[in-house]
């Protein structure tokens, strides 16, 4: 099957290699989608461990369209007998970027017509029934091109079930892995997160260094599929086996908010990982790290619902520590294009990023590397 994963935009390069490293056969990356080959295990697999990915779809069909008859005409010619059942309940949604056809109300009314206008001829049925198994269709336009997909992951893959409580200005829990990744992290090296919130980053760092799978605690869309059961439960069993209970250093987690604190330990123990990771309540301005190195990722405040000078002072405390010590890394997500003049150094490497729909970058400041200076400071 030709199949894709979608993913924020600056995340498809992580998604490519997260695919390769399932042995699933990447065809190519494109806007912020990347398409690869796989069977029904494959599917079920890149669901389970995919750590930077939005969802997973399977490629139903593919035709130009300018025109809402072609797109009626497109999709009705697909073999809907063969692709859903006979009493399928279905849904349709829609997008539509760089098109003419850009109402996706129209486009979601038209592709649910000719499924069920195709399903009824195919059975000789008056109308069709949707009293059996559930599936998801998305029409997707891009540059005049419809594809048409099968949504095999159901909620976004973010969702991965131990985060039940919000905190102010939460991240992702896709980017945060995303994030881990840039670091280059592997579990080798303790990884700090100064400012935790609900302990989105520590969390998805102890999930990759104990090698957990991040579906796990989860349900996806195929999951009612009748079909798909059994190859589920395997699949679930050998990720099960796959985590590690050692061999990896613990991951230290601050707040200067005892309730964020509190929040951020609770998730981590719905995600089984609350034993891998030491939480404190602290003030980031006064934090001393008891180790000389590895590497800080953290989520510092900005944004309209945070205050600027709260991120700043995280900003001059993050600077501190890495002067302190240098061979620490210090990888920080921030919408403030000042980040590098209050940390006082340009970071090693940016990277652009979007948080929901927020753009920011990660501000990259390398193990043992001697940061540049900002032009103008002495």
């Amino acid at each position: 099957m030709i199949c894709f994963a979608t993913c924020a935009f600056g995340l498809s390069g992580l998604v490519r290699d997260e695919l390769l490293a399932l042995e699933l056969p990447v065809l190519r990356v494109e806007d912020a989608r990347v398409f690869f080959e796989a069977d029904r295990p494959g599917v079920i697999r890149a669901n389970l461990w995919l750590r930077c990915a939005d969802r997973v779809f399977v490629e139903l069909g593919h035709f130009p369209a300018v025109t809402f008859e072609q797109i009626y005409n497109g999709v009705r010619a697909l073999p809907w007998h063969q692709l859903l059942p006979r009493d399928a309940a279905f849904t349709v949604t829609g997008k539509s970027a760089l098109s003419k056809l850009f109402s996706v109300r129209d486009l979601q009314s038209l592709t649910k017509k000719a499924i069920a206008d195709a399903l009824m001829q195919a059975h000789r049925l008056s109308r069709c029934p949707e009293t059996g198994q559930a599936y998801s269709i998305e029409i997707g336009m891009l540059r005049d091109e419809a594809t048409v997909a099968l949504n095999t992951s159901g909620p976004g893959l973010n969702r991965r079930g131990y985060r039940d409580l919000s905190a102010q200005a939460p991240l992702r829990e896709t980017l945060a892995a995303a994030m881990v990744n840039l670091a280059y992290y592997h579990g080798d090296e303790t990884l700090i997160d100064p400012c935790c919130g609900s302990g989105t980053i520590v969390i998805e760092a102890a999930m990759i260094a104990a090698h957990i799978a991040p579906g796990l605690l989860r349900t996806f869309a195929f999951d009612g599929w009748k079909n798909w059961q059994a190859d589920a439960q395997l699949l679930r069993e050998q990720a099960r086996a796959q985590r590690r209970e050692s061999g990896f250093a613990h991951l230290l987690a601050y707040d200067i908010d005892p309730k964020a604190v509190s929040m951020a330990w609770r998730h981590a123990k719905r995600a089984g990982v609350n034993g891998f990771i030491q939480f404190e309540q602290a003030d980031a301005a006064d934090l001393q790290l008891p180790m000389e190195r590895g590497v800080i990722v953290t989520n510092p405040p900005y944004g309209e619902r945070m205050r600027k000078e709260d991120g700043e002072k995280v900003i001059r405390a993050l600077r501190r520590i890495k002067d302190e010590r240098p061979q620490l890394g210090v990888f920080a997500i921030s919408s403030d294009d000042s980040f590098e003049s209050c940390f006082g150094r340009k970071a090693d490497k940016k990277r652009k990023l979007y948080n929901g729909s927020i753009r920011c970058n990660l501000y990259m400041y390398m193990r043992g590397r001697k940061p540049r200076r900002v032009q103008g400071e002495k």
